[in-house]
């Protein structure tokens, strides 16, 4: 079976940028909106439209790509499409259908400054909460000797 997407655009909001889970793990969405021609009516007219996918990724994909993106960065995403259930906050269950991305190459000019400079404040965040989260563990354990 091959499961792999191939997907370009634009995105269509703020990329949102997390760390997740017990270990930290680096997690980012975005939502990518991929043009859809369409010629449609008596004289043929063309009549553009988009489709919007959810496209996630972890770790150093995640951790890499997010400070060079933003609403309207043009990108090529490679993937595979993943479906899960999750509940809602009514109690109601709903499928999602997004793609886990293996691969985003920037297709327009970025500034690598800037991005660098996030970055480097996300790694210096993410280290800092590691040792709090570890001196949180050490005084736990010191209160149950």
């Amino acid at each position: 079976m091959v499961n792999q997407v191939v997907l370009k655009g634009n995105l269509a909001q703020s990329p949102y940028f997390d760390f997740v889970g017990d270990t930290g793990r680096a997690f980012l969405r975005i939502y990518l909106a991929v043009d859809r021609p369409k010629v449609g009516g008596p004289r043929g007219e063309r009549r553009d439209s988009a489709d919007f996918f959810r496209v996630v990724t972890y770790d150093d994909l995640a951790l890499f790509s997010y400070p060079y993106l933003q609403p309207g960065s043009e990108v090529l995403v490679i993937g595979r499409l993943r479906a899960r259930k999750r509940r809602l906050p009514n109690g109601k269950r709903e499928t999602v259908v997004e793609v886990i991305a293996t691969d985003i190459t920037f297709l327009r000019k970025i500034n690598w400054d800037a991005g660098d400079a996030e970055r480097e404040r996300i790694l210096q965040e993410r280290a800092a909460q590691k040792e709090r989260q570890a001196a949180r563990t050490q005084s736990g354990e010191e209160t149950r000797s």
